[in-house]
Parts: structure tokens; sequence; C-alpha cells
């Protein structure tokens, strides 16, 4: 597997991906990050992971950080989500001990996945898979035009 294409259509990738994001629903989707995330390490292969922190926050009783705020990513950055290679960043102090451990509980959930023995030897590379990015793409904006006929 060479291509961000190759390997997001294989079938470890589909299983990595439908179980992680069926244990964790505030994860919404994975991905390779591009086709150079594929040839840099000999060991690993990156994953890219989009997320509703919002729902997560909701689902744990966390606190987003204050720069995590749509408005401040969109009018400061010109852009609708807001990343980090660590969850912990995007939640206050007081939840980051724990976000710490859920990102190497979800790391650690991949790993197993992808070497169960309950996967055929013909599907499984010789890269273990590992969280990269994360992103969190905020709801689109509520649209204030008024129609009127």
């Amino acid at each position: 597997m060479n291509t961000k294409a190759e390997v997001e259509s294989s079938p470890i990738f589909r299983i990595v991906k439908k179980a992680t994001m069926r244990k964790y629903p505030w994860i919404k989707d994975m991905y390779i990050g591009s086709d150079e995330d594929i040839k840099k390490y000999q060991s690993m292969m990156f994953i890219d992971i989009n997320i509703d922190a919002q729902q997560l926050a909701e689902e744990r009783g966390w606190t987003l950080e204050s720069w995590v705020n749509p408005d401040l990513q969109r009018r400061g950055f010109g852009r609708n989500y807001a990343h980090t290679v660590y969850l912990s960043i995007m939640y206050k102090p007081e939840n980051s001990t724990e976000a710490m451990a859920l990102q190497t509980e979800v790391d650690n959930e991949i790993k197993r996945i992808q070497n169960s023995a309950s996967i055929p030897d013909e599907y499984k590379i010789s890269k273990t898979f590992g969280i990269s990015d994360i992103k969190y793409f905020f709801p689109p904006q509520p649209d204030n035009t008024t129609i009127t006929n």
C-alpha cells in the first residue's frame, strides 16, 4: 500500500475505522492525512481523526477550552475547525488527565483491533496505526439572512 486511497480502501483500515467509530461515537471520521504520511515512517502509519469535541464534552462532563470556540477560530484563523495532536489540549486543565487517558485508550483500541487474531493474515499490514492529528469541525453557522417577498 503506497497511497492514501489504497490504505483507506484496504480491509484492515476499514475494519479499524468501523470498529473504532462504533465504540467511540464522538469520532466522526478517520483517514490518512496524505500519501506522504504513509511513507514517512517504517513501522507507523498515522491516522487523522475528526471528532465532535462538544459531544465528547457533554458525554464526559468536560469543559472545552476557550480557544476551541468556533467564532474565535473562524475570525482569528479563518477556518471552520480546531485541531491538535493531543485531545487533552482541547479541554480545561481539570479534564486534561482524563482526556490524555482517553486518547491513549483510543490508540490502544486501534492497535488491539489491528492485531486481533480474528482478522485474517492477508488483511494485516506491517505498520501500526496511530493517531496523528485530531480535528473538531464546527457545526455550520446559522444562516442569518432574511428572505422577504
